[in-house]
């Protein structure tokens, strides 16, 4: 995962941005995301961006097919 904070000035008002992006290999992600949310901090804006994330659609295929 790869994550980035800052605060942008939009207007004369500052607002705090966290943006991450996670390659996630298609496996089923941990139950708490916490630590790559930014650890519990508070943000104004959270953009996520994730790929190779189909793991449930793979994991049905399998089910279906009895693997």
């Amino acid at each position: 995962a790869n994550m980035q904070s800052s605060h942008v000035n939009v207007g004369g008002e500052t607002f705090s941005v966290l943006v991450s992006t996670w390659n996630m290999g298609n496996a089923k992600p941990p139950r708490d995301l916490t630590d790559w949310l930014g650890g519990g901090k508070d943000y104004d804006i959270v953009a996520i961006g994730a790929q190779e994330a189909d793991w449930l659609l793979q994991k049905k295929e399998k089910d279906k097919s009895g693997g």
